[in-house]
């Protein structure tokens, strides 16, 4: 997304809101959260969708369409009390869904992007689109382009050597009794610092304190089912991929890419490869090392 010169300019995306920041969506390196971040991209969506269809009309068919996938790329950080704004357009459209592009400024900055793809669905699984959304869609788009369509692939459990229990909420409920997608968006966070602290701690190195910082650069969930949550699940984690099940049903899978920064001076990050001319990071080689199986 970030190699499209046109993803970070303001004019080209028809619907724009002003959107607040919290001081409680701050996280440990003191700029905000990646996953409050995400959920800021997803108000952007919503509130175009109150534009196109209505209030009435949207409440009645958030049930049926929803996300199959999100991807969010992480330009630059952000920050608390500063607002953000936040711009939505219609990228693609066919019989099976549609893709909208989203981005967030702040202070005139890109700090993020964002696409999504929407899809109809029905007793948990992907459908045809109905006909009056993708007409109202339509009427909308300024250009189209080919979608993507989600490919069928489900992972198996046993693809990941390593796997967390959660227990789920009642604040993971969405308002259609759903599982919703920050809920989704903390559960991929969870495994991948999970993981991570248990990377850094086997290398010595302190992720809170020490000279390096990870910081999250892109952020992929593909949503298989939407489903009611179950009473607890099951993380299942590699290096590579991280999975999110509901008792022996995979619901989504995501991908995660982290970059190493420097903890400059006044909080300041700067993007760093921990490699040097001569060897890598305790850190760098744990993650090119680590098996969970061992």
């Amino acid at each position: 997304m970030k190699g499209n010169a046109w993803r970070q300019n303001p004019g080209y995306y028809r619907f724009g809101a002003n959107l607040s920041t919290r001081y409680f969506d701050m996280d440990l390196e003191r700029h905000m959260n990646n996953v409050a971040l995400q959920g800021l991209h997803g108000k952007g969506r919503m509130l175009l969708h109150v534009e196109l269809f209505g209030r009435n009309d949207l409440l009645a068919m958030t049930a049926a369409v929803r996300p199959v996938s999100f991807a969010t790329d992480s330009l630059k950080v952000s920050h608390f009390p500063m607002p953000l704004r936040c711009g939505v357009s219609l990228t693609g459209i066919d019989v099976h869904g549609y893709t909208l592009a989203s981005v967030l400024f702040q202070e005139e900055r890109c700090v993020g992007l964002q696409e999504c793809r929407m899809a109809a669905w029905k007793d948990g699984h992907a459908v045809l689109l109905p006909e009056q959304v993708r007409t109202r869609l339509e009427s909308f788009a300024r250009q189209l382009e080919d979608s993507i369509k989600p490919n069928g692939a489900t992972s198996v459990q046993a693809e990941y050597p390593w796997s967390l229990s959660l227990s789920s909420r009642y604040g993971d409920l969405d308002a259609d009794g759903l599982l919703s997608e920050p809920a989704l968006a903390r559960y991929v966070e969870q495994a991948r610092v999970s993981t991570l602290d248990d990377v850094m701690a086997r290398s010595g190195e302190d992720s809170e304190c020490g000279a390096l910082g990870l910081l999250v650069a892109h952020v992929g969930i593909r949503v298989l089912h939407h489903v009611p949550p179950s009473l607890s699940f099951a993380l299942a984690i590699m290096v590579s991929r991280v999975g999110v099940y509901s008792g022996n049903e995979c619901i989504a899978v995501a991908e995660n890419v982290m970059v190493f920064v420097d903890r400059a001076v006044a909080g300041r990050l700067k993007f760093r490869t921990p490699c040097g001319r001569s060897s890598c990071s305790p850190a760098h080689r744990s993650l090119r090392k680590l098996d969970f199986r061992s």
